[in-house]
C-alpha cells in the first residue's frame, strides 16, 4: 500500500512564496535529507512445531544491521489476519550525511532474530521466506515469514518438526529413511495435494494421507450455512466467505450446538472432525453461490 501526500498552498502574494522558497533551500543547507518513508516488514513467526507464537510469549522481533540494532517490535497477533509482527525500517537517501542513527542505507545487509521480554539473549531464527534480506526502496513492504529452531538442511523445515513426522509414522533411528532429506518444504510426502511446509503450519500429519487441512460444505440454510472440518488443538481458524473469488468478507462461525455467540476467530479446544454454522456476511446476502476458505495459525 503506498500513501500518497497531497499539498495544498494559498498564497497571494508573490513576497510570501519567495519566503517560502528561501525557508526550504536554507532548512536543506542545514540539516541532513529528509526521511523517506520506511520499509514495512511484517510476517508471522512460528515455532518449531508449526504454532504461531503470539503475545503471551512477551517476545520481540529484533532486526539488526550488523551488530546494530535498528528496531525491536513485539510480536502481537492481533495486528490482521496472517500477521504476528510488523516493523517498520528507516531509509536514509544521503549516505554521507545520515539523518538519524537508526537509518540504514539502501543495499545494507538485514538480520532477524527474536528477543524474550527480560532477556538480552536474541534467539536465531531459520526458515526466513525471502532468503537474504537487504534494505531496498523506501516505502516498501515486505512479508517476512520464519521460524524459531534449527534448519540443518536448509529446507525450509525446522529439523524438530521433520524427526517428529518420522517417530509417528513409526520410522526408527535405523531406517534410511530416518533422514531430514526425506521431507522438505515443498514436496508433499503423502501426495494428500498439500505441502510438507502447509502441513507443518496446520498441524497436521505429513506422512497420513487421510489427515489434511480441507473445509467441507455440509448444508445450507437461509442465513447460514454448515461447515466441517478437521481442528488441531491449539490452533485458532479464520474463515472468509466470497461470492465470485475475488472479494473475501469475513464470515462469523460457532460450533454447531453451541450457545455463544458466532466469532471471527474460533481456537480448537480439541482435536478431530467438527462441525460448524457459518453466519452468511450482510455483504453477500442476496448472493446466488457463496464459496469459503479457512485459514489457520
Amino acid at each position: 500500500m503506498h500513501t500518497k501526500f497531497c499539498w495544498k498552498w494559498a498564497v497571494s502574494k508573490r513576497l510570501q512564496i519567495s519566503a517560502l522558497y528561501f525557508l526550504i533551500f536554507s532548512a536543506s543547507s542545514l540539516s541532513a535529507f529528509p526521511p523517506a518513508p520506511a520499509i514495512t516488514y511484517f510476517g508471522t513467526v512460528r515455532d518449531s512445531f508449526g504454532n504461531s507464537i503470539d503475545s503471551s510469549a512477551g517476545a520481540f522481533v529484533v532486526i539488526r544491521s550488523g551488530e546494530r540494532i535498528i528496531t525491536e517490535t513485539p510480536i502481537n497477533e492481533r495486528f490482521r489476519a496472517g500477521e504476528s509482527y510488523r516493523a517498520l525500517v528507516p531509509v536514509d537517501l544521503a549516505a554521507n550525511d545520515p539523518y538519524s542513527e537508526e537509518a540504514s542505507d539502501r543495499g545494507a545487509l538485514l538480520s532477524f532474530s527474536v528477543r524474550l521480554a527480560g532477556s538480552d539473549t536474541l534467539i536465531p531464527v531459520s526458515g526466513i521466506s525471502v532468503g537474504n534480506i537487504s534494505v531496498t526502496d523506501p516505502g516498501d513492504r515486505l512479508r517476512v515469514d520464519f521460524f524459531l529452531g534449527v534448519d540443518s538442511d536448509g529446507d525450509g523445515l525446522p529439523d524438530d518438526w521433520e524427526l517428529s513426522q518420522l517417530e509417528l509414522a513409526g520410522i526408527s533411528p535405523s531406517d534410511s529413511r530416518f533422514s531430514l532429506s526425506t521431507l522438505n518444504r515443498n514436496g508433499d510426502f503423502d501426495s494428500d495435494g498439500l505441502s510438507n511446509f502447509t502441513e507443518y503450519v496446520a498441524g497436521t500429519f505429513a506422512l497420513l494421507q487421510g489427515d489434511r487441512f480441507a473445509l467441507k460444505l455440509i448444508s445450507v440454510s437461509e442465513e447460514t450455512d454448515r461447515l466441517e472440518t478437521n481442528f488441531v488443538f491449539g490452533k485458532r481458524y479464520q474463515f472468509e466467505a466470497s461470492s465470485d473469488f475475488t472479494t473475501w468478507y469475513p464470515a462469523r462461525v460457532q460450533l454447531v450446538d453451541s450457545t455463544s455467540s458466532a466469532v471471527a476467530e474460533i481456537a480448537a479446544a480439541d482435536d478431530g472432525t467438527t462441525q460448524l454454522d457459518a453466519v452468511r456476511p450482510e455483504e453477500l446476502s442476496s448472493a446466488t453461490s457463496v464459496f469459503y476458505r479457512m485459514s489457520v495459525r
